[in-house]
């Protein structure tokens, strides 16, 4: 029970700063809303580009890693199999 009442103790001190960094406690309850959905809007969609793209910018930057280092060649080859190509839909 005391973990639960530190975790949230923890997570409004967090909230206020967030708030008071952010100038956030001089806006009503609907400019909250707002800003805060744009800001979890950017943030999830910087995530969903960072996990889309990032595997082939891995990959091609670990392909050109392999000319330069050629003492972990096949090292580099067996990880270039685990990475995933980016996300692509078919029209």
């Amino acid at each position: 029970m005391q973990l639960a009442k530190a975790i949230k103790k923890r997570v409004q001190l967090q909230y206020y700063r967030y708030e008071l960094t952010t100038a956030l406690y001089m806006l009503d309850f609907w400019e909250k809303c707002i800003f805060n959905g744009l800001f979890l809007l950017g943030f999830v969609l910087f995530v969903y580009t960072s996990l889309s793209y990032s595997p082939a910018y891995l990959t091609e930057f670990l392909s050109t890693t392999v000319d330069y280092f050629p003492a972990v060649q096949p090292l580099l080859e067996q990880t270039l199999g685990f990475i995933s190509p980016p996300l692509h839909a078919e029209l």
